[in-house]
């Protein structure tokens, strides 16, 4: 039986060209394994991914943009926050760094990934059905590369 921690979906403009997207993630505080997803993604008005990061239990994940899909690796730690930047250059170049840590990129296939159009969306999936709860938080997704030390904060 699958049960889904949860998902939300927020309208969202889509950039053209170059973008940053900055968030945090906490995952649930369960022994990580394949069955724990946390996803987030940022549709056009296509239903096309523009900026697309999952990350999985396991230690694997995936980004990807409008052009194409990578594989990475990481290392989930039970009950962790992470800090994630996300950035394309425009020219549909991707880089990643979690917890401060250039994370390298494989190509896997063309993109994009497809979704609901206008939309945020992010999904925390928990399909071990554990006790304990994942989030995200600080969600900042921007025209341009902004620099990694920059502050961001609502109105």
């Amino acid at each position: 039986m699958s049960l889904p921690q949860g998902e939300i979906r927020k309208s969202v403009l889509t950039p053209a060209g170059a973008w940053t997207l900055r968030f945090q993630f906490t995952e649930i505080n369960f022994t990580p394994t394949f069955n724990k997803i946390y996803i987030i993604g940022a549709f056009d008005s296509a239903g096309n991914a523009v900026a697309l990061a999952q990350f999985t239990g396991d230690g694997t994940g995936f980004a990807g943009n409008l052009t194409n899909l990578y594989t990475f690796t990481w290392t989930p730690v039970q009950g962790a926050t992470h800090s994630v930047i996300l950035k394309d250059d425009g020219l549909g170049n991707l880089t990643l760094t979690v917890d401060g840590v250039n994370i390298l990129l494989i190509p896997f296939a063309p993109g994009p990934v497809t979704g609901t159009p206008s939309v945020m969306d992010i999904i925390i999936t928990d399909n071990d059905e554990a006790d304990g709860k994942g989030s995200f938080d600080s969600i900042f997704f921007a025209n341009g590369n902004i620099p990694d030390g920059a502050e961001f904060c609502c109105p």
